[in-house]
């Protein structure tokens, strides 16, 4: 368990009260680190297609198959034609499935920020141009100009990336022959899933031909607070890469492309740029003419993998803390000290303000502590 903890202290004397206060809003406004991009790889990637005209003879039963080793993959319109020449039939439609696991950037960003202590401000994604040597005369390639959606699938099925390769028979690497064809993800399955788990589109971008292993890197949508959500609780999280209009057709480079496969170098990837929280601020306020100890804090919302404590106790050697308020794995703070709990003005923010449950004429010294349990 990972334990992010604040605490603030106060004094009874009257004199000392406001002095304390300015002195620890000083500390507690002293400047932050700036923000820090974290790449987040896609370690599982394949294509499905649609067979057309132009691959009937070969791949008629492709929307049965499975393409999961082949080291490129190919995003194209239904009715794209290779070279964008009308006279070349079109080998059909073809989409993409990339799973991207953000484990170790979420543990990176904790342990720079704190546990709970960041948000997203930022999101972008790296594709890798690649050419048409893995699937000779089976895309519709050289790539043509268009546009294509970036997708996220909230419940992708748990599908398998597989091991099928393109025509190659009996081979144990032909799904059609293989057992494993009902497992592994093919057109047929990837539809099925999207029937009653359908895609949601974050962004509509422009593919533009240019040179092979070129990293062509666009910004994403941070508007959408539950794909934010999913990424900062390190759920594995699937793209999804389909045709925007009728003549797209593109290949880049799966996460198996090259010879070194140690690395991530021509793996899709999502670049997360996180900004540090505000820290909390304490303030003394009036309830009924009566002074309290109010601590004000930014929470994520949506994010169901932390626990939000307040706690209060007369000294700070004590061992056990009074519980004013709490909020666990992503519901709305609750208990006898929460005074408020709104939208902040920074989207998939909470801003919070929790009242020590003791008046500060009847103490001789309060602490209040913020603690963000994962």
């Amino acid at each position: 368990m990972t334990t992010k903890t604040t605490q603030h202290m106060r004094t009874k004397s009257k004199p000392q009260w406001p002095a304390v206060l300015s002195g620890l809003l000083t500390l507690l406004t002293l400047p932050v680190a700036a923000q820090t991009t974290a790449p987040i790889y896609a370690n599982d990637d394949t294509f499905v297609m649609s067979p057309g005209p132009g691959n009937m003879a070969s791949y008629w039963d492709g929307a049965e198959r499975n393409f999961g080793y082949m080291r490129s993959r190919h995003v194209a319109a239904a009715t794209a034609h290779p070279g964008g020449n009308p006279a070349n039939p079109s080998m059909g439609e073809f989409d993409v499935v990339a799973r991207f696991y953000p484990s170790n950037a979420v543990a990176q960003l904790d342990a720079q920020y704190g546990v709970g202590g960041w948000r997203i401000s930022g999101l972008a994604l790296k594709l890798t141009t690649s050419d048409n040597v893995a699937g000779p005369g089976m895309f519709n390639a050289p790539g043509t100009a268009g546009q294509y959606n970036v997708c996220w699938m909230p419940n992708d099925g748990g599908w398998v990336q597989g091991n099928g390769y393109i025509n190659q028979g009996s081979s144990s690497h032909d799904p059609v022959a293989s057992p494993d064809n009902f497992t592994n993800l093919t057109c047929i399955g990837l539809q099925s899933t999207l029937s009653t788990n359908p895609e949601v589109v974050l962004n509509t971008l422009n593919f533009v031909k240019q040179g092979t292993l070129i990293p062509v890197t666009n910004s994403l949508t941070t508007t959408n607070l539950s794909f934010l959500a999913a990424l900062i609780n390190a759920q594995p999280t699937t793209l999804l890469f389909n045709a925007a209009d009728g003549q797209v057709a593109f290949n880049f480079t799966s996460h198996l492309y090259g010879d070194d496969r140690g690395t991530n170098e021509y793996s899709p990837t999502i670049y997360v740029t996180a900004s540090p929280l505000p820290p909390p601020v304490a303030q003394i306020r009036l309830l009924n003419s009566t002074q309290y100890l109010n601590l004000c804090f930014q929470r994520l919302a949506g994010v169901t993998n932390l626990t939000y404590l307040v706690e209060a106790a007369a000294a700070l050697t004590q061992s056990q803390w009074t519980l004013v308020a709490a909020g666990t794995n992503g519901m709305p703070m609750s208990g006898p000290g929460l005074v408020s709990e709104t939208n902040s003005v920074t989207a998939g923010l909470k801003d919070v303000t929790v009242r020590d449950l003791v008046p500060v004429p009847a103490a001789t010294s309060r602490f209040l502590r913020l603690r963000i349990l994962k």
